[in-house]
């Protein structure tokens, strides 16, 4: 946990850095405490995607120049209206990057 902490503080004296790094520190000693009692019955789709989102929210965290800026990004997923990131590029990279994390891992293995 501290070396997360640290390693928050290291990137910047902010307290968007150094929360970040908590967040991080926090989800490891948690991961940690857990150990295989709930990681071997969860599905992998399910630790994936709760990760991939965890993670995703704490770079909201760190890309963020005030704590203020960051809890009005945080609060606009909770408000109705328009969808402005929903135009086809984005959409396209979005399932792109998804496709490419669902491939096997060696492909090309029993090719040969």
């Amino acid at each position: 946990m501290l070396t997360m902490v640290l390693g928050g503080l290291w990137h910047g004296a902010a307290w968007t850095f150094v929360l970040w790094g908590t967040f991080h520190g926090a989800a490891l000693c948690t991961e940690h405490m857990l150990g295989g009692r709930i990681g071997s019955r969860t599905p992998a789709w399910i630790r994936w995607f709760f990760t991939f989102n965890l993670v995703t929210l704490a770079w909201v965290l760190f890309r963020s120049q005030s704590l203020d800026l960051f809890s009005e990004f945080v609060s606009r997923f909770f408000v109705s209206g328009a969808a402005t990131l929903w135009t086809i590029p984005a959409v396209l990279a979005v399932f792109l990057v998804v496709g490419f994390q669902l491939l096997p891992r060696d492909p090309w293995r029993g090719s040969r």
